[in-house]
């Protein structure tokens, strides 16, 4: 007989991923809002969007790894190892809030390394995970490539200076998010397709039939 939680997990899977597409419209909203009109924000939390979407990185590519791998071994070693970075971006960050915001997006994803959930539906999460994992890296590259045509909307070089925000990355230490722009329009190019690829895939109720446990052993 499954735990209680495994069998939450599974009945209400489809709802768990609808609330994924809830947090992803969320996220890319606050990115563009601290694009657009970074004066009502303040410059804390267009900091602290900038190591979100850093972190997303590594997030992300747990995912891939936790998706698949036995319970304990998520538990007791990619959970410790992964945390370590959590703890580095709230020691870093300033507004707490949108970290616990990050914190819920990141257990819907990971849901999954806390159970025995059905084989295809951990699959499924592992297919979801590899597909946001290159959109990353795509959007990284692209980016890379047309950063001097990408506008600044409010987050001019003026404001940047005027409001603290140089400051606080040069206190922070943290080099390559001097231009927080460029993070922003990857930023809500990314979550825009998760949101995408999420709503289409729980709406098709996406998984993979042919592959079986036995063809994955650790």
């Amino acid at each position: 007989m499954k735990p209680i939680a495994a069998n939450i997990i599974e009945k209400h899977h489809q709802y768990f991923e609808y609330f994924g597409v809830c947090m992803s419209i969320l996220m890319m909203y606050k990115f563009i809002i601290a694009w657009v009109y970074p004066e009502n924000i303040g410059s804390e939390v267009v900091y602290d969007l900038t190591l979100l979407f850093t972190l997303e990185m590594l997030m992300v590519h747990s995912g891939t790894f936790m998706a698949l791998l036995p319970k304990k071994l998520s538990l007791y070693v990619l959970v410790p190892f992964y945390g370590v970075f959590v703890w580095a971006l709230n020691r870093a960050s300033v507004n707490t809030n949108l970290l616990l915001i990050y914190g819920i997006i990141i257990f819907n994803r990971m849901r999954f390394a806390f159970t025995d959930s059905d084989f295809k539906i951990r699959v499924h999460n592992f297919v979801f995970s590899v597909v946001a994992l290159l959109i990353y890296i795509a959007l990284f590259f692209f980016t890379l490539k047309i950063e001097d045509y990408i506008p600044r909307a409010g987050l001019t070089e003026n404001f940047l200076a005027i409001s603290g925000y140089t400051e606080i990355v040069r206190a922070s230490g943290f080099s390559g998010n001097e231009e927080p722009h460029t993070f922003f329009f990857t930023a809500i190019i990314y979550y825009l397709c998760l949101t995408v690829l999420s709503a289409y895939t729980s709406k098709k109720k996406f998984v993979i039939s042919n592959i079986k446990p036995e063809d994955f052993t650790f």
